[in-house]
């Protein structure tokens, strides 16, 4: 792991504000702390704010995002969003709203952030040619994104994910300088290591920080798709960085989420988000990905 870097986040305001939304690449992939040296210096040559400003956009998002996500903020996203009636679309409909989140401030992006999809699809099938499957879940993991277009807050939707309801642990993003005005943390049923958690009591029964990770793999679930659990687990928890790639949280793992842990990582090495100058062939590949929609999440779903 890369060295923790140190900073002062803006404080936040005395209530959960919205904040202007800034659309597009997800922040913590702009600037991730605990990013591999040799993969920061990569990323390093397309990232072009200076780092002052851009530590203090991602840390803000940060702060907001550690300050508010609390046990009671959680259940209130799965009450709203839970009954599934925010909008019917196909998935291929679901990718194409992406289009539409396109971060005009940022210096290096100029194509939509659906071809981020079908990069992170294209490049799973390239390696692992006999799991179709596996491709499509490239290409849906950040659909739950539309949550933007609902009107979600920034912090509300993209960046690391984290439980809820325990006590951050260190690999957490910012953990030191961002969670000092969550309330949960003074609520001694949730300010423990375990929490309000039993010792191993599994992801499955976790409360995750709401966000895009979160109401996707619902979506999926709601909607009965055929996957297979693998593809459940790598939509779920694809930015639960502390757990993939920091290696906490592992007093909530039960053996099932240990053995899931590879897949995840194995997923990770093909979302990190890069700038290609090769961009894909989207009209070429729509066939290919329509036929694996038709064989595991077919037809106009609830989102």
């Amino acid at each position: 792991m890369g060295t923790r870097a140190h900073g002062t986040c803006l404080p936040a305001s005395s209530a959960p504000l919205r904040m202007k939304v800034v659309v597009g690449p997800d922040p913590s992939l702009v600037y991730r702390p605990d990013m591999d040296p040799e993969t920061a210096k990569d990323k390093g040559s397309f990232r072009n704010y200076t780092s002052s400003l851009l530590l203090d956009r991602v840390c803000a998002t940060y702060k907001l995002m550690h300050t508010w996500q609390t046990v009671d903020f959680v259940r209130k996203k799965h009450a709203q969003f839970g009954g599934f009636s925010y909008k019917k679309m196909t998935i291929l409909e679901a990718v194409d709203m992406l289009d539409r989140l396109v971060d005009e401030s940022d210096p290096d992006v100029d194509f939509p952030n659906s071809f981020h999809a079908f990069q992170t699809a294209e490049g799973i099938r390239k390696a692992h040619p006999d799991k179709d499957w596996f491709h499509l879940v490239g290409l849906l993991h950040d659909l739950g994104k539309v949550l933007v277009l609902a009107g979600e807050p920034q912090w509300a939707v993209v960046g690391d994910t984290f439980p809820v309801g325990c006590r951050p642990q260190a690999s957490v993003v910012f953990c030191d300088s961002t969670f000092q005005d969550n309330p949960d943390l003074q609520d001694p049923r949730y300010s423990t290591e375990l929490g309000m958690y039993q010792p191993h009591c599994g992801l499955q029964n976790v409360l995750m920080s709401w966000g895009h990770d979160e109401y996707m793999y619902q979506v999926m679930k709601f909607n009965k798709f055929s996957l297979p659990p693998e593809a459940f687990y790598m939509v779920r928890f694809h930015s639960f960085y502390p757990w993939h790639t920091g290696g906490d949280y592992r007093q909530l793992c039960n053996e099932q989420d240990l053995a899931m842990l590879p897949w995840v990582q194995e997923f990770n090495k093909f979302d990190l988000y890069t700038k290609c100058p090769d961009l894909p062939d989207v009209d070429k590949l729509r066939p290919y990905y329509q036929g694996l929609i038709d064989k595991y999440c077919p037809g106009i779903l609830s989102w």
